[in-house]
C-alpha cells in the first residue's frame, strides 16, 4: 500500500507554476491509499487545472501491485501511475508495457516526475526500451520564478534536460527517420534512396540547422547521417549550460494541443543551447 508520511500537502502555491509544474503540484496532495476512489479524485483535481486530464477513463479496480490504472485516455490504454509523498516532496511514477508513439516503437515505458528544492520539478528519468534493449532515456529538470513582486509567476523554464539514445540495434536510424518522415525499410533496401534521404538531411543540416548548436554537434549529426540507415552507437543530446529557458508553450502543447509551429521549435533549440555527441559502436 502506497502511504503519505504527512497529513499535509507539499505546499507549492500554483502561483509559483505554469503548466506541467502546477499540474504536479495539484497531484502531491496527501494520499493514503491508491484506492480507485483516489485515482478518480486526483485525476478529478487536475483536470481543474488541464481539462484535457478529464478525458481520461480510470478502471473501476487498481492493479495487483496497487497502480492505477488509464483504460482510455488521448495517449491510449493500459497507463499505470502511482503517487508517493513525504512532508516536503512528492513522486508520481508512471509505466506502460507497450507504447507507439506516431511509428515510433513499440517501447516499454517507466519512468517518474517528482518534485525538488524551490517548487522545481523533475521529469525523468523516463526510459522507452525495445525488445531489442535499445532505449530511449528522458531527463528534465523545470522551474518557474517568482516576478518582482512576488505576485505572480514567469513563464516555466527549462534548466537542464538530455535525450539519450542507446542502441546495438540501431535504434538512432529509427529516430532519425521519424524526425525527418523518412521511410527506413526503403532505406535499407535500397543505396539509392538511403542515399537521397542522407542528402536530405544533409540539406537541412546546411539550410536550417547551421547557427542553431555548436560546430562539434553538427559534426556528430553528420556522422550518423553518414552511417545511416545502419548507424549504431549512443547519441546524446543534451541542453547547455548557459541557463534556462521558457518551455512552457511546448509543454502546453504537448498537454492541451495547442499550436507549436517549426518557427517555434527552432527558436527554442537556439535558446537552449542543445548539443550532440555521438559514440558508434
Amino acid at each position: 500500500m502506497i502511504r503519505s508520511t504527512s497529513s499535509r500537502g507539499v505546499g507549492l502555491p500554483c502561483r509559483w507554476l505554469s503548466g506541467a509544474v502546477c499540474l504536479a503540484a495539484m497531484m502531491a496532495q496527501p494520499v493514503f491509499a491508491m484506492t480507485p476512489e483516489d485515482c478518480i479524485r486526483l485525476r478529478d483535481m487536475v483536470a481543474k487545472s488541464v481539462p484535457a486530464v478529464s478525458q481520461l477513463r480510470m478502471s473501476p479496480s487498481v492493479t495487483e501491485d496497487l497502480w492505477c490504472r488509464i483504460i482510455d485516455g488521448p495517449l491510449g490504454s493500459g497507463w499505470d501511475w502511482r503517487m508517493s509523498q513525504t512532508q516536503e516532496n512528492f513522486q508520481l511514477e508512471l509505466r506502460k508495457d507497450r507504447f507507439t508513439y506516431d511509428g515510433l516503437g513499440p517501447f516499454t515505458v517507466g519512468g517518474r516526475v517528482e518534485t525538488l528544492d524551490e517548487g522545481s520539478v523533475r521529469i525523468g528519468p523516463v526510459t522507452l526500451k525495445k525488445l531489442n534493449e535499445d532505449a530511449l532515456t528522458v531527463t528534465a529538470d523545470f522551474g518557474a520564478l517568482e516576478d518582482e513582486d512576488g505576485s505572480t509567476s514567469r513563464p516555466m523554464r527549462l534548466a537542464g534536460g538530455q535525450l539519450r539514445v542507446l542502441g546495438a540495434g540501431g535504434l538512432i536510424n529509427e529516430v532519425l527517420a521519424w524526425a525527418f518522415r523518412h521511410d527506413l525499410q526503403a532505406a535499407k533496401s535500397s543505396l539509392i534512396t538511403a542515399r537521397n534521404q542522407r542528402d536530405e538531411m544533409e540539406s537541412w543540416l546546411a539550410s536550417r540547422g547551421a547557427g542553431m548548436t555548436d560546430a562539434a554537434s553538427s559534426g556528430a549529426f553528420r556522422k550518423i547521417v553518414q552511417a545511416y540507415p545502419n548507424a549504431r552507437g549512443t547519441a546524446v543530446l543534451s541542453m547547455g549550460q548557459d541557463g534556462s529557458v521558457d518551455v512552457g508553450a511546448l509543454v502546453m502543447a504537448v498537454i492541451t494541443g495547442s499550436a507549436f509551429s517549426r518557427g517555434d521549435a527552432t527558436a527554442l533549440i537556439r535558446d537552449a543551447g542543445l548539443r550532440l555527441s555521438w559514440q558508434p559502436e
